[in-house]
């Protein structure tokens, strides 16, 4: 029953809320922007699902990435959509292998 709810509920939905698959125009630069010091932005998937939209940031850097920057990623995007979002931070750790000896 429960399942058949969120079906009806989430057809009834206003069509401001339908998913969009372009990205709002200056996110990817926005995100780029407010990287945290010592790390790069790599990359920015969107994933939809039944919940809405889920964005994935992906930083390089040396270690993982700090609750303040997810945060910011956060409160930045929510920004750029009239939807809840929900946003995921993923730190690659880059290891430099150039100093690591023989």
């Amino acid at each position: 029953a429960s399942v058949l709810s969120l079906g009806v509920y989430l057809s009834l939905q206003p069509v401001e809320h339908e998913l969009t698959k372009e990205l709002p125009e200056g996110l990817v630069a926005a995100v780029q922007k407010n990287v945290g010091k010592g790390y790069r932005f790599e990359d920015l998937a969107v994933a939809y699902d039944e919940l809405g939209v889920q964005l994935y940031v992906q930083v390089v850097g040396k270690a993982p990435a700090s609750d303040e920057m997810a945060t910011g990623f956060r409160t930045l995007i929510s920004d750029y959509y009239k939807q809840p979002v929900r946003v995921r931070l993923l730190t690659r750790i880059a290891i430099d292998t150039a100093n690591s000896g023989p």
